[in-house]
């Protein structure tokens, strides 16, 4: 329901903003079709991402309480970090090929990205890992962003829901993940930390969270700062600080992250 009324009160406002509101009866004949049919869609969405999140996260609430877990991200400070001893790795994207990580979970969600070494993860020391591949629910990239059905059952992956409507941009954190869809976040860090919050761990590891263009495993690895990752990061700490006040966030060689978490140097 708070994701449809926002949709609502973001509708308007963007028709305002365009200047398309100045005849009430415009918008009523010309517009509500439009409006009828988003509405549709984030039923469905809502309706589809509350049967896949049930199967995917549910068992997962509170299971890593009192425990430390690190977000292992594909950034160029990855190649400054050495691995922390008890700690539940989630990998992410690239950081497949860092090969002395156990990862205990791991998040793809843009296979776009990710197709040319999605398969790495059949690898054998991925055999106990927890894998989850996302549905992007809209029609960005004419749907060729969402890793296939097809692909997610031969890795043995879950599957989970992101909004990621870029005209009604929103960050719609849930506390409950398995009733809700992940926030779009900005990126699938962004989707891991929401999951990593809802094990209530003690504390989590932000490592390679770079805000960057750039990756560990690129030979020319650019590292410019992307400012909307941040702002997602921004509103993630918001979100924490209200529903896990307990859980410390540290960010491990911090670059684009500097200054927004605990910062932790490893020499």
């Amino acid at each position: 329901m708070i994701n449809i009324i926002s949709k609502i009160r973001k509708f308007i406002y963007n028709e305002v903003q365009d200047g398309r509101l100045c005849e009430p009866c415009y918008f009523m004949k010309m517009k509500r079709r439009d409006l009828v049919n988003t509405l549709r869609l984030d039923i469905v969405d809502l309706l589809e991402a509350q049967k896949i999140h049930e199967d995917a996260f549910k068992k997962y609430k509170n299971c890593n309480y009192g425990k430390d877990v690190a977000i292992i991200a594909p950034g160029p400070s990855l190649n400054n970090y050495k691995p922390l001893e008890n700690v539940l790795n989630i990998g992410l994207n690239r950081t497949v090929f860092r090969k002395d990580i156990h990862f205990k979970y791991f998040f793809m969600q843009d296979y776009i990205a990710v197709k040319d070494y999605i398969n790495e993860l059949s690898d054998e020391r991925f055999k106990n890992t927890d894998k989850f591949f996302g549905i992007i629910q809209d029609y960005t990239y004419e749907g060729k962003a969402t890793v296939p059905e097809s692909v997610a059952l031969r890795l043995g992956a879950k599957r989970y829901c992101i909004f990621n409507n870029f005209r009604d941009f929103d960050f719609n954190f849930h506390m409950d993940i398995a009733s809700a869809p992940l926030a779009t976040a900005n990126s699938v860090a962004g989707s891991a930390m929401q999951f990593a919050l809802y094990t209530n761990p003690k504390r989590i590891y932000l490592v390679g969270c770079d805000c960057s263009k750039g990756y560990f495993n690129e030979k020319d690895k650019k590292e410019e700062h992307v400012d909307f990752l941040y702002r997602a990061w921004f509103k993630i700490k918001k979100f924490a600080d209200i529903w896990y006040p307990e859980t410390e966030i540290i960010s491990i060689n911090p670059v684009g992250l500097k200054g927004l978490f605990t910062d932790i140097y490893q020499e």
